[in-house]
């Protein structure tokens, strides 16, 4: 490279890099209280300012001068920064790490990619002791700001999953994520897509599990009015009241009462998980806390919902076709459910 080409690309002569001390250079860049002047790299020199006479013969203030003489330090002082920077890269301080360190997971874990919340990959149901594989998480949003409220996960009955994954499970044959992401795509009219194939799993007799993990501090009441409302909107809809008979209308109406108080007015933590067990053969749905700092140790036991309509329903609420919780959730299952990355 030609001298004037350095001088151009640098802002300093190849004379001015010889002479320059790095060390010092670079020992102002890391904020010292010392000015932006040609005396802070070269202590010995005092700039010289000249004198500029506007049409009236007045002399303009010395600030300009010093501003102009700043400028042109920090355009050398630059120079050097980048020329070292491809000399001594050792010297250069670095404001942001060069590579991310990545968490080490331990074993049987999962980190959700959207928020970070860490998942087992397995559960155990209390209730029927079947094994649960986590098929699908994803993040609950609210309103136009899209404000993150809690990392929701997803685990089904091992049995199950490796017969969807392998096409024995009825209804499950053929699988793709289409026919869980709208718009379905239906091969046959009697197909079942949305939330009727998810329906299809309970059905059957499989356990499920969801579990809510909060990302900011909240409480079981706010909790439990959001399964209040849930179930609400469920039992609004034409398929499913047309489906029930009055005196189950009226059974499951009387349950929603014994829903509310299963909660107390405890606080929950941002990170500490609640769990909601479905058993599908016993027809009911559990409500747990499990213990933050010693998984191992028995879980804390809100209440039993034993209503196999609203256990139905509030699990299906998830995968609503009328309007989903978790968009990103339902995706994240029916990837899951493929064996496709989430």
């Amino acid at each position: 490279m030609s001298s004037k080409s350095f001088k151009l690309a640098t802002g300093l002569s190849r004379t001015a890099l010889r002479h320059a001390n790095p060390r010092k250079d670079l020992f102002q860049l890391e904020g010292r209280p010392r000015s932006w002047s040609s005396s802070a790299l070269n202590p010995q020199r005092q700039p010289r300012h000249r004198h500029y006479h506007g049409s009236n013969g007045n002399s303009s203030s010395r600030s300009y001068n010093g501003l102009r003489w700043a400028g042109l330090t920090a355009v050398g002082a630059a120079g050097v920064v980048l020329t070292w920077e491809n000399l001594r890269p050792d010297l250069v301080p670095q404001l942001l790490p060069l590579v991310e360190a990545e968490e080490t997971l331990t074993p049987g874990t999962y980190k959700d990619p959207t928020t970070g919340i860490i998942v087992p990959t397995t559960l155990t149901s209390p209730t029927s002791g079947k094994t649960l594989q986590l098929v699908g998480t994803g993040v609950r949003t609210v309103s136009f700001l899209g404000i993150r409220v809690y990392t929701a996960a997803i685990h089904v009955e091992k049995e199950a999953f490796e017969k969807i994954l392998s096409g024995k499970l009825k209804g499950w044959e053929n699988y793709t994520p289409s026919k869980l992401i709208p718009p379905f795509v239906q091969a046959r009219k009697d197909e079942l897509v949305g939330e009727a194939l998810v329906a299809s799993l309970l059905e059957q007799g499989y356990d499920v599990a969801v579990t809510i993990v909060p990302l900011r501090n909240t409480s079981l009441p706010h909790l439990r009015d959001g399964f209040y409302r849930a179930l609400i909107a469920r039992l609004k809809l034409p398929q499913v009241i047309s489906s029930m008979s009055p005196a189950e209308l009226e059974e499951s109406t009387s349950k929603l009462t014994e829903l509310r108080s299963f909660f107390s007015s405890k606080s929950l933590a941002k990170g500490c998980p609640l769990v909601l067990h479905f058993d599908s053969r016993r027809g009911q749905v559990r409500f747990e806390l499990p213990n933050p700092k010693d998984a191992s140790k028995p879980a804390e036991v809100l209440g039993e919902l034993k209503d196999g309509k609203l256990s139905k329903e509030l699990f299906l609420s998830y995968f609503s076709d009328a309007g989903v919780i978790s968009e990103e959730l339902r995706t994240s299952f029916a990837k899951g459910c493929a064996a496709e990355a989430r």
